[in-house]
């Protein structure tokens, strides 16, 4: 059976989602969480796209992210991809869990998009 289309269009806001293998925390310390984050950046500026939101905990990356040409799968391959072959240079095996969760998000004011809680950025 074949996978489920992606509702992709231009100008979407989405709440995407991706969780490592195994539900393990798979940063060992800051600088792992810093090359994430700057993968993250490169990408939405290769792609043109917006960040809005962003969480890192340890067994998941949450984004909320636009993208006005609506090619957020190739936005999420880059930084799925590169920030697997950087973490596999120094370990072997497997790092994200499945495919990215994209939700389709209704336009908010930016207030109520999100919160913080503590020292992470929850949605």
């Amino acid at each position: 059976m074949s996978r489920p289309l992606r509702l992709e269009f231009p100008g979407a806001l989405y709440r995407v989602t991706s969780r490592w293998d195994r539900r393990e925390p798979i940063f060992e310390g800051y600088a792992d969480r810093e090359a994430l984050m700057e993968i993250v950046g490169d990408a939405m500026r290769r792609f043109d796209a917006c960040l809005l939101a962003w969480c890192l905990i340890g067994q998941s990356l949450s984004l909320r992210a636009a993208h006005p040409l609506g090619h957020l799968s190739w936005l999420m391959r880059h930084v799925n991809g590169v920030y697997t072959q950087r973490h596999n240079r120094s370990k072997v095996g497997h790092l994200f869990q499945g495919r990215f969760k994209a939700i389709l998000v209704q336009e908010a004011p930016i207030s109520l998009r999100c919160k913080v809680l503590g020292s992470g950025l929850v949605f």
